[in-house]
């Protein structure tokens, strides 16, 4: 269990480092330079071998946990901002505009609707899912706290549905591939996820109501996030999901 654990965490340093090099690129820009990429190369923005804003938030939310024994989300922002203070590079602009109202003293629970409320359409990054993964790993026996905390920890910077249920679908599966060698288990782990009703926020803006995964007022997950999870070959008709 702790050699899953610990590949998880290194796996998605060296993917940061690896993915670094081609940021921004598209899938045809990478195949022209390289063919195909697998040594950490480094960029004109990032030295070989660095990491990003991806692996330096995760790690936030690592420490806070292995520190706190438990998730509080206002320690977590608070890590934020201090990386933040202290020159945080490579940081999206959903996040950039959450961590800067923190930055003025608002607090997390207000912060990422003020940054959502912005930059919507295009708050539904993968903000929020990139540095998710202490969580799945923290509560991967204690399902329906794995699905509050994802929940909570992306609402810090992205409240969009998407974001926060993408975490929460990302999480699950992740619990389910630590715990089983099953692929079957890991892909059906998020299947019993029900979306919590969601309350007005800033600006119109919409927001998961905390609660209990099952409990009166949940509905099923959203429909984009259905999309990003299950199998290709089951996938719904109809639109795509969001980018960035």
């Amino acid at each position: 269990m702790l050699s899953r654990f610990t590949g998880c965490l290194l796996g998605l340093a060296a993917g940061d480092c690896l993915g670094a090099s081609v940021e921004g690129w598209t899938a045809e820009d990478i195949r022209r330079r390289y063919g195909r990429l697998t040594d950490i190369v480094g960029s004109a923005y990032w030295a070989p071998g660095e990491h990003t804003d991806d692996t330096a938030m995760m790690l936030c939310i690592a420490h806070s946990l292995a520190e706190r024994r438990r998730f509080d989300p206002e320690d977590v922002a608070s890590r934020f901002l201090q990386w933040y203070r202290a020159g945080a590079r490579g940081i999206g602009m959903t996040t950039r505009m959450a961590l800067a109202a923190l930055d003025r003293g608002v607090s997390w629970e207000i912060a990422g609707q003020l940054a959502h409320q912005v930059t919507h359409p295009y708050s539904a990054g993968n903000g929020s899912v990139m540095r998710c993964a202490p969580i799945g790993l923290f509560f991967h026996r204690r399902p329906d706290d794995l699905v509050r905390t994802s929940l909570e920890s992306s609402a810090i910077t992205h409240p969009d549905p998407l974001a926060t249920w993408g975490a929460a679908a990302l999480n699950l599966t992740i619990a389910g591939l630590v715990t089983s060698d099953s692929k079957e288990a890991a892909r059906s782990a998020w299947r019993p996820v029900e979306e919590p009703a969601v309350r007005p926020g800033p600006g119109g803006s919409r927001a998961p109501v905390p609660g209990r995964p099952g409990a009166a007022g949940f509905r099923p997950a959203h429909p984009g996030v259905r999309l990003l999870v299950l199998p290709a070959h089951r996938k719904p008709r109809g639109g795509g999901g969001h980018r960035g």
